[in-house]
């Protein structure tokens, strides 16, 4: 269970981890606010946690493609029903595949939106919120989903590997900044899961190439198990189990870390 009754706002709750994380945080007795941009995904959600329904607020909304103002209205709103005392950020990913050469300038400004930029007026909202607050009754985290590529890029998307390099950063500077207010920022940096994400990327390649994305699905699993000294892929179970220890209070003096998950 939960140290206290407490609230989580989790960005990007309908991919496979984010949904994961979601479920244990339901289990473990918290509130959860989920944010995503596609109503069917949340549908879906709100369906598939309906014994949580009490516990658990869906929200519709685009992080990225709005703007700061907009981004930071919506933000009141959730804040002005209660208390959050967690910020979880999950989303992000990939836009477009490609190498340095064959990747637009657009698709790196994409992608650094996507996985830095949308997470700026978010924890701003966040931490304005906290500070607003006279003595909070419990300590306070924002957590940042990173990855593996990030501390060591690969030869493909090194946009993708950039912007999550800055997720890291970025890490760093707020548990300086915001840490004096009593919140503890932390980074998790999963390798490569078996999860939806990876059904999409196999997706992708298939229909580049026209071949079969089972076949292409079980390539990247190969390979890419053979990466890692235990020999397979995590999963999203592996990684939000520590998220939920970070947001607890056997982490408290845990601060501006990231964490790699990849067993390399």
């Amino acid at each position: 269970m939960s140290d206290d009754k407490q609230k989580v706002v989790i960005t990007g709750c309908t991919g496979s981890l984010g949904r994961q994380i979601v479920q244990e945080l339901l289990e473990d007795g918290y509130d959860v606010v989920g944010i995503a941009r596609s109503q069917e995904k949340l549908k879906k959600l709100s369906g598939d946690f309906a014994q949580y329904a009490s516990n658990l607020q869906l929200e519709c909304f685009d992080l990225v493609r709005k703007n700061e103002l907009e981004v930071l209205e919506f933000l009141k709103t959730i804040f002005e029903r209660g208390p959050v005392q967690h910020l979880v950020n999950v989303i992000g990913g990939v836009v477009n595949f490609g190498n340095f050469d064959t990747l637009s300038i657009d698709d790196w400004r994409n992608c650094v939106e996507a996985n830095v930029m949308c997470h700026v007026p978010v924890c701003k909202a966040f931490a304005r919120d906290v500070r607003a607050r006279q003595n909070p009754k419990s300590a306070t985290n924002i957590i940042f989903l990173s990855s593996m590529v990030g501390i060591s890029p690969g030869r493909f998307n090194p946009h993708y590997a950039a912007s999550k390099a800055g997720v890291i950063s970025l890490t760093k500077y707020l548990s300086q900044e915001l840490g004096p207010d009593g919140i503890r920022v932390n980074c998790v940096s999963p390798s490569r899961l078996d999860d939806d994400t990876l059904t999409f990327d196999a997706n992708e390649i298939a229909n580049k190439k026209g071949i079969d994305i089972d076949m292409v699905r079980a390539e990247i699993v190969a390979e890419s198990s053979k990466k890692t000294p235990i020999g397979q892929l995590a999963t999203p179970k592996d990684v939000s189990g520590l998220i939920l220890w970070l947001l607890s209070s056997r982490a408290h003096f845990v601060t501006g870390a990231n964490i790699p998950i990849g067993g390399v």
